[in-house]
C-alpha cells in the first residue's frame, strides 16, 4: 500500500471562537502529502524533534547548486563523497521499525553502468546485483544498525563506492520516538512555542500550517490531542490512533507520521478519513 492510500483521523481543537471554526483549525491541520523528500540521512536518536537542516538535504544541495554558490569542484565532492546523504543514491527509508523494507533512490543515476551492487548489511557480499531499480530492495528483520552500500561497477571494471547506513528500530523503540515527537509537539502548543511545534511536523508543511498551529497556542491540548500508541508502518507512513475519543467525536483520532528529507520522522496528518 502506498503512503497516503488510507487518510487518518485527527483530534478537534476548541481554540478560541466557535467550536465549527476551531474545529476546522484543526481538522485542515496536516493534509496528505503527494511525495514527501525520498532522500536519505543520517540516522538520528533524538526523541524530540531535532531541528530540520535543509543544508544536509538533497533540497538544501539543489538549491545551492541553483543559487551557483557551488564550485564544479564542490559538486564533484559532494557527488562523490557522499557529502550530503542521498546525493547521488540513498537506501530509503534510513530508519524505521524491524521489519523495515527499503529501496534504494538516485538522485543522479550513473550511466550505462554494467552492474550496480547493493550490499545491504556491509558485510561484502551483495543481496542484490542487477541494474533495474525496481529489483533493489531488502528487508531487515532484525533491529541493528547496518553499514548498506551500493557499489557501481562501470564498462571498464571500475568500482564506485557509495555508503548509505540504515537504523533499524525494535517496534518499541520506534513508538518511544514517535511518543517523544507527539509529546514535544503538544507541549510546545501548549507553552505558545511555535517555533518548536514547526520542527515536529513535516517540512513541506510549515509554513502552510503555521495559522492552524497558531490557533492551537496555548489551548488544552491534552482534551484535543490525546496520547496515541502505534499501529503500523505502511513504506514511509507511520499510523497511531488516539488512546480515547476527543469530545464529540465517536471514535479515536488518528495521527500520521512521515519521514521528513533529512530523515526523521515527523507528524503529516491529522484528518477524518476523506478529508
Amino acid at each position: 500500500m502506498t503512503p497516503g492510500s488510507e487518510p487518518c483521523r485527527a483530534g478537534r481543537a476548541m481554540a478560541s471562537g466557535s467550536p465549527s471554526s476551531a474545529r476546522r483549525a484543526v481538522w485542515g491541520l496536516f493534509v496528505t502529502l503527494g511525495l514527501v523528500g525520498m532522500l536519505g540521512a543520517p540516522p538520528r536518536a533524538d526523541a524530540t524533534c531535532p531541528t530540520f537542516d535543509i543544508e544536509r538535504t538533497v533540497l538544501g544541495f539543489m538549491g545551492l547548486a541553483f543559487q551557483g554558490r557551488l564550485t564544479p569542484a564542490d559538486r564533484e565532492a559532494i557527488m562523490k563523497g557522499g557529502v550530503i546523504p542521498g546525493v547521488p543514491v540513498s537506501v530509503w527509508p534510513s530508519r524505521g521499525p524491524a521489519p523495515l523494507r527499503v529501496g534504494v533512490i538516485w538522485f543522479q543515476r550513473p550511466q550505462d553502468p554494467l552492474t550496480i551492487e547493493l550490499d545491504a548489511d556491509g558485510d561484502g557480499v551483495p543481496e542484490v546485483v542487477d541494474t533495474r531499480e525496481e529489483n533493489f530492495g531488502h528487508t531487515y528483520t532484525r533491529p541493528g544498525n547496518y553499514a548498506a552500500t551500493l557499489r557501481v561497477r562501470d564498462r571498464q571494471g571500475r568500482f564506485t563506492t557509495y555508503a548509505s547506513p540504515v537504523s533499524v528500530m525494535s517496534p518499541a523503540a520506534f513508538e518511544a520516538e514517535l511518543q517523544g515527537r507527539w509529546a514535544t509537539f503538544k507541549a510546545a502548543l501548549q507553552q505558545g512555542d511555535l517555533d518548536t511545534a514547526r520542527e515536529c511536523v513535516q517540512s513541506n508543511l510549515r509554513d502552510r500550517l503555521e495559522p492552524d498551529l497558531r490557533a492551537l497556542l496555548r489551548q488544552d491540548v491534552e482534551r484535543r490531542l490525546p496520547p496515541i500508541r502505534f499501529v503500523e508502518v505502511r513504506v514511509i507512513e507511520a499510523l497511531c490512533v488516539g488512546l480515547y475519543p476527543i469530545p464529540g467525536e465517536r471514535t479515536p483520532p488518528d495521527v500520521r507520521f512521515v519521514i521528513d528529507h533529512d530523515g526523521v520522522w515527523r507528524l503529516a496528518r491529522l484528518g477524518e478519513d476523506g478529508e
